[in-house]
């Protein structure tokens, strides 16, 4: 199962040549009320959209190395595959002394070699966060954020031209342990607590050069709104700052006009923006009687180009390339 043989295979419209920071999201119900199997097919090169540095860490699993081929060219694949809806994770054997917080956001993978950053929370009694690079650490660096306040722990910047909630003035600044030296890919994750079990701001404070993590390219199509530009400035340098903030936990959406026919899928998944410049990929589902994919790129569309994935599919509506070499369910053979 793990190259998803024999299950339902979406299509993509193309090959490679899908704008960067496209969203993808996957929805799919099961045959029999239960779980569903979700398999991802990428190139073994460079045109992954990063996403083969997300699913490790998020309960996929590999599938050996399996081959798309013309009369012209031949290329390598794997399978990612994950279960949906998410299996529980087992209880701790000791429970947990503290309750969830009132707020959370997992944020993308960092995607740029630099990243300069910082944390802010307004109507929180609490703030915290954590990231996968160890040394990346966060404190309390003030909870009264306003101009004059240090913005990284080795540095000796400052901010300036604070004016607002929407550039977090007044609320609890984390101050992150390092300017810009943070290791690409990692994750951060950040939690709060209401003060009085309200509404909680989270924001954002990134640099207005490149050293972003791209991150400022996820934010818009997740509910934050960004801020005008204000400064971090020292005795030797001064750069930009834009804050993106977002309320937590997230508010509910308006109810639709006209009530929605179709009720939401038993499984659903939500990939990483696509981060490669180009990206070679397609998708799978074992166990479900309906699977679809939406991509903001308006050019990339997806049809069920079988519902019984295996050895001479093809993979993509605007090229000739068949798959090879699938063999069992970690490949979405049957699907």
């Amino acid at each position: 199962a793990d190259m998803c043989e024999g299950g339902i295979y979406l299509e993509p419209s193309r090959h490679k040549t899908i704008d960067r920071y496209t969203d993808i999201t996957i929805g799919a119900n099961s045959i029999d009320g239960g779980y569903i199997t979700m398999c991802v097919l990428l190139s073994t090169d460079k045109r992954t959209g990063k996403w083969d540095k997300h699913f490790p860490s998020n309960r996929f699993t590999v599938s050996e190395e399996f081959v798309f081929t013309s009369d012209k060219a031949t290329g390598g694949m794997r399978s990612y595959c994950k279960t949906l809806p998410e299996p529980p994770t087992p209880a701790p054997s000791v429970p947990p002394t503290m309750s969830p917080p009132d707020g959370s956001y997992d944020f993308p993978p960092v995607a740029t070699s630099q990243f300069v950053h910082g944390l802010c929370a307004i109507g929180a009694s609490y703030f915290t966060a954590t990231a996968t690079d160890q040394n990346l650490t966060y404190k309390v660096g003030s909870d009264n954020f306003q101009d004059g306040v240090r913005l990284w722990s080795n540095r000796d910047y400052v901010v300036d031209g604070i004016q607002g909630a929407d550039m977090c003035e007044g609320g609890i600044y984390l101050e992150p342990s390092r300017h810009k030296t943070i290791d690409r890919y990692t994750d951060i994750t950040i939690g709060a607590n209401s003060i009085d079990g309200g509404y909680i701001t989270m924001c954002v404070l990134l640099s207005t050069d490149k050293r972003t993590g791209k991150w400022d390219k996820h934010f818009p199509s997740n509910r934050f709104t960004v801020s005008e530009e204000f400064v971090f400035t020292s005795d030797k340098a001064t750069g930009g700052m834009r804050s993106y903030c977002k309320t937590l936990p997230e508010p509910p959406t308006p109810a639709p006009s006209v009530p929605p026919t179709m009720s939401p899928p038993d499984g659903s998944y939500d990939f990483p923006p696509v981060a490669t410049s180009q990206f070679v990929h397609g998708l799978c589902a074992i166990g479900a009687s309906y699977f679809t994919a939406t991509a903001t790129d308006q050019n990339l569309t997806y049809k069920v180009g079988s519902d019984n994935f295996q050895d001479g599919v093809r993979l993509w509506s605007n090229r000739d390339y068949v798959v090879d070499g699938i063999q069992g369910a970690d490949m979405c053979e049957g699907g």
